[in-house]
């Protein structure tokens, strides 16, 4: 499934009054996560946290097109933000990870209950908007990592909580 210009990088459907979903839909940056996608979630989860009563029972959140849920940040726009590049907004790279980190935050304490559906890779902020999820359901073409841990880097996202956590038997 290919996206154009004109689809919207995250489709929201309620499946009913009780089930929401975001789908991650950037598929030619595999669904990387951008500042124009974390404000599009925030400003569902801001009228949920308005309006109680609109909120679903259940949101879950996956990706479109199979081969990534989430392959993390789109650093390809916060590298043309901070070299100036057309059509780049400068200020991206300042405001990026701060609203980012706040979305994770607001996911994982959302009051609906987070069901994260892992298709695909699961990288880097991918992990962050779903590790939090009390249901998070892996698939035969999930890939999961955290690989600036492999190069000594401190993770972000609430990594070294959850990756101290891991059972060994998955």
């Amino acid at each position: 499934m290919s996206t154009s210009n004109t689809d919207p990088k995250v489709i929201m459907h309620h499946h009913s009054p009780s089930a929401f979903e975001f789908k991650l839909n950037y598929n030619k940056a595999l669904n990387s996560i951008d500042l124009e996608m974390v404000h599009l979630v925030c400003n569902q989860l801001k009228n949920w946290n308005k309006d109680p009563s609109t909120a679903p029972r259940v949101a879950m959140i996956s990706g479109t097109g199979g081969k990534a849920f989430c392959a993390g940040g789109d650093i390809v726009s916060l590298y043309h933000a901070h070299n100036g590049k057309e059509g780049f907004d400068p200020a991206t790279k300042a405001q990026f990870f701060a609203q980012e980190y706040l979305m994770d935050h607001e996911l994982a304490s959302m009051k609906p209950l987070q069901i994260s559906i892992w298709n695909g890779i699961v990288m880097g902020g991918g992990v962050g908007i779903s590790c939090h999820a009390p249901i998070r359901i892996a698939t035969n073409n999930t890939v999961y990592a955290m690989p600036e841990t492999g190069i000594g880097f401190f993770t972000d996202v609430g990594g070294s909580y959850f990756l101290s956590r891991v059972k060994q038997n998955i």
